[in-house]
Formats: C-alpha cells, structure tokens, sequence
C-alpha cells in the first residue's frame, strides 16, 4: 500500500516573516499537519521557487519557457530583406530562434546548432551573442522586446583554413540556469558560460 499523504505548510513570502502570523498558523493547524516551517529567507523563495527552500529540487523534471531563445548570426543579404540592414560586405544579421516561449523542457534539454562558421576566413575567434524575447520568434536582435542575455566567444586558430572551421552551439536548460556552450570542432576545445533562467 501506497504511504499516507501527509500535508505540510511551508510560509513563503516577505509576510510569512509576521511571528504573529507564524503563531497563528501554528495555533490553527498543528494538530492537522506534519510540518509548519518558514525558510531563513521566504521573501527570497519566491523569486526562485518555494521548493529551492522548501522541498527536493530532485522533483523538478521539466520548465515550461516564458521566453523564446536564440543568437545572433549572419547571412548573405539576398532580395526581399530590407536593404538598410544590409552592411558594407553585403550581410545581413537576424535572430536565430532555438527553442520558443511556452514549450514545456526537460532539466537539462539542450537545443543547438552545429557546424556555424565564421563571417570572414581569417576571423581568429567567433562570438555568440545570446538573446530572449517575450515573442514566439523574432527577425533581429535589435527588434522591441528583443533582451540581449550575454555573449560567448571561442577562439579560432589557423586562419589558413578558413571557413572550414566549424563550431557548434548549444544551449542547455537547467533547473535555475541556462547553460550556453560552444566547441570548436576541429580543436576540441569549448567554452562555457551560465546566465539565470526566467520564468
């Protein structure tokens, strides 16, 4: 047979600093519940999430996005796209959408991009520039809403080989964090920055 459900109060929230309040939660509900515990910091447990404070993080599987995420590239500027954001080489630079606002993801799901290359051949690092906007997609990095998250740059030895150094971008989402990682395929060698994860 299954355990009984035992209910427990966690206090959260600036509030549930009241010792007046503690008291008479105390007072009503002692003889009905297991545990009535207030966290050492219950204004913060609500900014990131009661059971950071309270309970097992184990029991967090999934998140569902409350924005859309992606990284700045560029391509060569072809017609139809407007022609003031065309640049002197004949680029053009867009959002690149990874994962979209509202899709329910695992702890530790990973969305990418593999094989990205560099704008000019003797380029002797890339940067990746990470943005999230409150839309389902977005067309640049500079449209409204549009919130630039921070940027990730690897280096890129031998220029003698050009565009064929590839480069391969992903980012991770964990329980409270978003991971942005980037490995030079030819090297091996990778780098690593973790920004907050927004809900």
């Amino acid at each position: 047979m299954p355990a009984p459900y035992v209910p427990q109060f966690f206090l959260v929230g600036g509030f549930s600093n009241s010792k007046h309040l503690q008291a008479r939660v105390r007072a009503e509900f002692r003889s009905r519940v297991s545990t009535i515990s207030v966290p050492p910091q219950p204004t913060a447990a609500i900014m990131c999430g009661a059971v950071d404070y309270g309970l097992n993080m184990h029991t967090i599987k999934t998140r569902t996005l409350k924005w859309t995420y992606g990284f700045g590239q560029c391509r060569v500027w072809k017609q139809g796209d407007p022609p003031h954001r065309k640049d002197s080489t004949g680029y053009i630079d867009y959002f690149s959408r990874l994962v979209e606002r509202g899709r329910e993801v695992d702890v530790n799901e990973e969305f990418g991009q593999e094989g990205c290359t560099p704008k000019y051949k003797d380029q002797t690092r890339i940067s990746f520039n990470i943005y999230a906007t409150p839309e389902y997609d977005g067309k640049y990095c500079d449209e409204y809403g549009m919130k630039k998250l921070g940027e990730l740059m690897i280096d890129l030895p031998d220029r003698k080989l050009g565009f064929s150094r590839k480069v391969d971008f992903t980012l991770k989402f964990g329980k409270m964090e978003i991971e942005a990682f980037a490995r030079n395929q030819l090297t091996g060698k990778s780098v690593t920055a973790t920004f907050n994860l927004e809900f």
